[in-house]
């Protein structure tokens, strides 16, 4: 007599709700137990025909690397299972477009996911291929041979079912043991004949009989183990379900209600796509509720087959002082998820940019969370990037007031691009805009657009830092650039001078601060600096008076400046509070040196050259303010108190000498009225008596 066994669940035990039950004869009926929710459930197993086989490989050892070493985290096996049913049902999609006849041909092609936290058991199953018992020993009993690869391998490679099928290295059925202590798996093959059934506790060996009642595909019945059992519920199955398989080709049910499925729109012809389509996608891959500000879609087929989706947002979070942002591109390889938020495809500096990118030819490690030929992937990043800064280019031609609302928003980023990003530090710089001395207030520019307005003669690109516009027009270095007509520009930004100094050129033209000594000065000047025997004399006194530790150089500078003095080619502000904020103990960043030009034709420097002879005292002091005011122009005196007693000792000076002058004047004053009031005093005699004496003749 034959001998059947049914799966019953026995108390304390965990297996699954699909049940082994006896038949004693062919005329038998099997003990049929309702093992709901569990679909497909009546599958009845013959236990006399069972066959105990080892696994086709260095088994248990092999199996514990698979199930305990290949995959960092336990949730993927659900991804691994997803994705082998969404094979299964692509084959059986195949094989009803080649005209083949399946059995249960009216079955829909799904995948259907059951959670039992009271067994704890999770099943997955779906309507697709099935395996016949060779197939069941064949994929299932022989780690690392890949059903799909040779499927793939016997189509023609044109065929849409080759672009679609996931499983590459036959190794994703095994992170089931991850998480499961045994697994039983019903199988039926779509071509017909009987269903088998296949169980291991993925120890070495694994047994394998006939069963009835299996239906089309495959079922896998997992039972957890004691530390696994969260993959038992609804709420884990569903998320880990959308975060990773959220884009599978068909229709994927748990515990009989359908995921919602937004769909895989980057595979799509980019003019197919609805606008409420992108929306919604660009909602889910960005976890955002706004809508996009721009939107990229293209495919690539050589050398590489690259379908990417890119999104650029209306705002950001890093500007809230929130931390740096995560990337925002997901890496799929043929819909399923590979690596969310990844690094590998995008430079840091494009972390704002949020989408998907899908290719069948990145390559991929065993395990599938990670890529391997790094070389091939630098390939693809360099690709992705220039097409993302190609179109943001194209943007700003075609589009330049909603370009420039949204650089309002993400310069930063573009800036970052431009400092760290050396293979495309010219295209990105390409995307930068500045306000500029020859702009109305509030407009911008680009560099392109800068140099299309050079004079002939001007040969470099320069800038000057301010912290606005108002401070950079009225700043004693713009003054010459206005008289020689060379457009500046306005640098505001924390990080444009660390921007510029890494840029260093652009379209063959040299970038400088307009503080530069090297500044341009036009043939009709001859020299840029007085060459007069007067003025080099006067720089000479100021060299000495000063001190080297206070300027490494003084010349005369024929820049048309309205200041006495300006420092040229000194550290920016911007360095110089970098140095302060590296302070350490205590110990403040000394103020090195300066070179300092001084204005010949300024009335100070005028006066200064008589005060040096006659009160060469007062004219020390002068002298030091004049640089200390230059230093405060060009935005490098951090300690302006240390002027306050110079400034009152100027101050007495000038206040004492107003009085001694006053007192001068108030002395001319009477001295001019006492001489004017001395008239002659004219004395009338009177009539002489007889007692008077008279004059001697």
């Amino acid at each position: 007599m034959r001998r059947a066994v049914a799966l019953l669940p026995r108390k304390g035990s965990r297996v699954c709700s699909a049940t082994l039950r006896p038949f004693s004869s062919s005329t038998d009926e099997p003990v049929v137990v309702d093992a709901s929710p569990v679909p497909s459930s009546s599958e009845s197993v013959d236990l006399d025909r069972k066959e105990k086989m080892t696994f086709q490989a260095e088994t248990k050892r092999l199996l514990e690397i698979v199930a305990k070493s290949l995959y960092t985290d336990k949730e993927i096996f659900i991804r691994e299972l997803i994705s082998n049913a969404s094979d299964a049902c692509e084959k059986a999609r195949f094989m009803m477009s080649s005209g083949k006849e399946l059995v249960d041909a009216d079955e829909d092609l799904k995948i259907v996911v059951e959670c039992d936290e009271e067994r704890g058991t999770l099943t997955i199953r779906d309507t697709g291929i099935g395996m016949t018992k060779d197939e069941l020993v064949q994929n299932l009993g022989t780690i690392a041979h890949s059903g799909t690869k040779q499927f793939v391998q016997s189509i023609d490679s044109s065929a849409s079912a080759a672009d679609n099928v996931i499983g590459q290295f036959g190794v994703g059925f095994y992170s089931v043991f991850m998480v499961a202590d045994k697994v039983d798996v019903f199988s039926r093959s779509a071509a017909g004949g009987d269903g088998h059934y296949w169980t291991s506790d993925g120890h070495g060996s694994y047994e394998i009989c006939p069963a009835e009642n299996v239906a089309r595909g495959t079922k896998i019945v997992l039972h957890l183990k004691p530390d696994a059992k969260e993959f038992a519920t609804k709420k884990v199955v569903k998320r880990v379900a959308k975060k990773h398989s959220n884009f599978v080709s068909f229709p994927v049910e748990v515990n009989g209600k359908r995921l919602e499925s937004i769909g895989a729109i980057w595979l799509k012809n980019p003019s197919e796509v609805e606008e409420n389509e992108h929306t919604e996608f660009y909602r889910y891959i960005a976890d955002a509720y706004d809508k996009p500000e721009f939107k990229y879609h293209f495919h690539a087929d050589v050398p590489l087959s690259i379908h990417a989706l890119f999104y650029l947002p209306q705002s950001h979070m890093e500007k809230y002082g929130l931390g740096r942002m995560d990337p925002g591109v997901n890496l799929y390889s043929r819909r399923v998820l590979i690596q969310p938020k990844s690094t590998a495809i995008l430079p840091g500096w494009l972390r704002f940019v949020k989408g998907a990118v899908d290719s069948e030819d990145i390559p991929l490690n065993i395990s599938r969370e990670n890529m391997q030929d790094t070389s091939l992937i630098q390939k693809i990043k360099n690709v992705l990037t220039r097409k993302i800064i190609s179109f943001l280019n194209d943007t700003a031609k075609h589009e330049p007031e909603k370009y420039n609302k949204w650089y309002q928003e993400f310069g930063n980023f573009i800036r970052e691009g431009v400092a760290t990003d050396m293979k495309h530090r010219n295209e990105i710089a390409r995307l930068l805009r500045y306000q500029t001395s020859r702009t109305e207030p509030g407009e911008v520019a680009s560099l392109d657009e800068y140099i299309s307005r050079m004079p002939p003669q001007q040969k470099n690109i320069y800038y000057l830092f301010a912290p606005s516009r108002e401070v950079a027009e009225s700043s004693p270095y713009l003054e010459a650039f206005k008289e020689e007509n060379f457009e500046v520009l306005f640098l505001n930004s924390s990080i444009d001078e660390m921007v510029m100094t890494g840029l260093r050129t652009f379209e063959g033209r040299d970038i400088k601060s307009a503080e530069s000594e090297e500044a341009e000065i036009s043939d009709k000047k001859g020299s840029k600096h007085d060459t007069s025997a007067e003025a080099v004399e006067m720089a000479d006194w100021f060299k000495s008076v000063l001190g080297e530790k206070l300027v490494k150089s003084v010349r005369p500078t024929r820049r048309s400046v309205k200041a006495p003095a300006i420092i040229v080619d000194q550290d920016s502000s911007n360095i110089r509070q970098m140095l302060i904020m590296m302070e350490l103990e205590g110990r403040k960043a000394p103020v090195p040196a300066q070179k300092l030009e001084i204005n010949p034709q300024h009335p100070i420097i005028l006066g200064l050259n008589s005060m040096r002879e006659t009160n060469p005292e007062l004219a020390k002091i002068i002298a030091r303010q004049v640089l200390d005011n230059a230093m405060i122009a060009a935005g490098i005196l951090t300690e302006p108190r240390s002027m306050v007693d110079r400034i009152t000792e100027i101050l007495t000076h000038s206040v004492s000498a107003r009085q001694d002058q006053n007192l001068d004047d108030s002395d001319a004053e009477l001295s001019s009225a006492s001489t004017e009031d001395e008239t002659p005093t004219v004395v009338e005699s009177a009539p002489a008596t007889q007692n008077e004496s008279k004059p001697i003749a």
